[in-house]
């Protein structure tokens, strides 16, 4: 909390120079600046969300819906999407869970994040949930470059890029889902989208915590 108010600030702060009034080797380093404290920003958050993941109390969880959390989450990253000309697609039947409001939140987040991060400029996000058998699934696809099957695993360890990955990522996204996941009894699976041809990231829930 203590680092995203001052860079908040900062970024408020760089906002208010004229862009029209720089020569270009001003604009690039003003971007360059800018691109600096989201990247700051960015890591100040999920790290802020490592240590909540790693939080070890259950206490009874309440009833959350989970394609309103994605509606609200796709929501709240449409503006970034928009800004990298990617198309952020919205799939979600009916579910109800049981679940802290918290970790969904966590969950949905950082799969979508992840998704927008890597997938790059100019691609397509899609954002699904449903229930099959009894078992709520939320599945995040991109178009980008996707991860080889001989890497996946490997992206669940702290601070863990693929291969491929866009130099700026932190490394922390899918860590942050495997945290929560694993203490809600859920499963991570990484594949290839057999739609958009990017990564596809799809979480299953135990079937006591769909109601």
């Amino acid at each position: 909390h203590e680092l995203r108010t001052p860079l908040a600030a900062i970024r408020a702060q760089v906002e208010t120079i004229d862009r029209a009034a720089l020569d270009a080797p001003s604009r690039e380093a003003l971007d360059q600046v800018l691109r600096g404290v989201d990247r700051s920003t960015r890591l100040a958050q999920q790290l802020l969300r490592l240590a909540r993941a790693d939080r070890l109390d259950r206490p009874d969880a309440p009833e959350a819906c989970l394609h309103e959390a994605l509606a609200s989450v796709v929501s709240e990253l449409f503006p970034a999407a928009v800004r990298q000309d990617t198309e952020l697609e919205l799939a979600a039947d009916p579910v109800m869970l049981r679940i802290r409001p918290e970790d969904l939140g966590m969950l949905v987040g950082n799969l979508v994040e992840n998704a927008l991060h890597h997938g790059g400029p100019g691609g397509q996000v899609r954002v699904s949930c449903g229930s099959e058998g009894g078992v709520a699934w939320l599945r995040v696809e991109d178009a980008g470059p996707g991860i080889p099957e001989a890497e996946r695993a490997r992206l669940f360890a702290r601070f863990r890029r693929g291969d491929g990955a866009r130099a700026h990522g932190a490394g922390l996204g899918l860590s942050i889902v495997d945290s929560v996941a694993g203490r809600l009894g859920a499963t991570v699976t990484l594949g290839r989208s057999a739609d958009l041809g990017g990564l596809s990231a799809e979480l299953r829930f135990p079937p006591e915590a769909t109601v």
